[in-house]
């Protein structure tokens, strides 16, 4: 599989997404830059067989929240 891209509903100053493949962080992303015209934060982001990733977000506040991620993603040919 190849990550194409992420997306989150929340577009505030304090939250970031973070990108995890087997336990190495490689995104950590601020959430202020995205907004409703440019949602989306393309990647390309290749797992191979057996590789995990995990995607999850960063409060920097101490008030709950709730967010919507969505993942884009291609099977490798």
């Amino acid at each position: 599989r190849v990550i194409k891209s992420l997306s989150c509903d929340k577009y505030d100053d304090f939250i970031r997404l973070r990108v995890y493949r087997d336990a190495d962080q490689i995104v950590d992303y601020d959430c202020d830059l995205l907004t409703n015209e440019a949602p989306l934060l393309p990647m390309e982001l290749s797992l191979a067989e057996g590789q995990q990733c995990n995607v999850g977000f960063y409060n920097g506040e101490a008030n709950d929240v709730t967010l919507v991620l969505a993942i884009g993603y291609e099977e490798a040919d």
